[in-house]
């Protein structure tokens, strides 16, 4: 499965372009090696191993896929008391396609959960917006959900609760979840002017790299890419392997 996904006129989405990808291997691996490594980036014994083995995205053969989410919409907000940005349209855009794609795995047939999924970000009011949208965490509760422990703390164990906490510790931002991969990762991107933090390549490379078979990139990332080569490239890239996979331009 992959997309690249934009808005047009006369719709928020609009889907353009659409191509099967199955045939290309590795396309996230790819797309680090080109844009940072020089193309010398290539998957060790360890990775074609798990590959070719039961994981939890592999009960169906499945090749690692790129979804690029380019939003026309969406304005980024500074709240100067935490000095941080957030862009709640963005972050609703963002569980929409958060939802679907979980929904569309899962009828896929693959054992896939909440657990398995993250969501990256470069700043934290964005990072704690996200956790409002989609996990249902009240705003003025952001504090308290730092804890993971928060539901133990509170003696409340319930399955509402503990699926609320499996929401919450894949939601980050990308510096406190450097280290750590999922099956699928969302990155939103946030700003869509003076890209600075969104457009850092060490940030980009280490967002990306997180995903082990489904990376999600959702933003306005033509707007990004007019101001920053790394997203152009970025969308560049996209656009070649919707071409080398037989889809038609839109």
């Amino acid at each position: 499965m992959a997309r690249i996904i934009g808005a047009s006129d006369d719709a928020a989405w609009n889907t353009r372009t659409e191509s099967d990808l199955s045939e290309i291997t590795s396309p996230v691996r790819e797309l680090i090696s080109s844009q940072f490594y020089d193309g010398g980036l290539h998957d060790g014994q360890n990775i074609l191993d798990r590959m070719n083995g039961t994981m939890t995205m592999q009960s169906k053969a499945f090749s690692p896929s790129i979804l690029i989410c380019d939003l026309g919409f969406g304005d980024a907000f500074f709240n100067p008391f935490q000095r941080s940005l957030e862009n709640i349209q963005e972050a609703e855009a963002t569980k929409c396609v958060y939802d679907f794609a979980l929904q569309q795995l899962q009828a896929d047939g693959r054992a896939i959960t909440a657990k398995d999924v993250c969501v990256l970000c470069p700043y934290n009011r964005h990072k704690n917006r996200l956790r409002t949208v989609l996990a249902g965490i009240p705003e003025e509760d952001w504090s308290k959900y730092e804890n993971f422990d928060y539901c133990a703390a509170i003696g409340d164990t319930s399955a509402r609760m503990v699926a609320r906490m499996d929401r919450v510790r894949n939601i980050d931002t990308v510096d406190k979840f450097q280290g750590s991969e999922r099956d699928v990762v969302l990155l939103n991107t946030v700003v869509q002017h003076r890209p600075d933090r969104a457009a850092d390549p060490h940030f980009i490379n280490v967002a990306c790299s997180r995903a082990k078979h489904l990376l999600v990139l959702v933003g306005q990332l033509s707007a990004l890419a007019q101001q920053d080569p790394t997203w152009r490239k970025i969308l560049e890239y996209g656009a070649e392997k919707m071409a080398a996979g037989g889809g038609g331009g839109g």
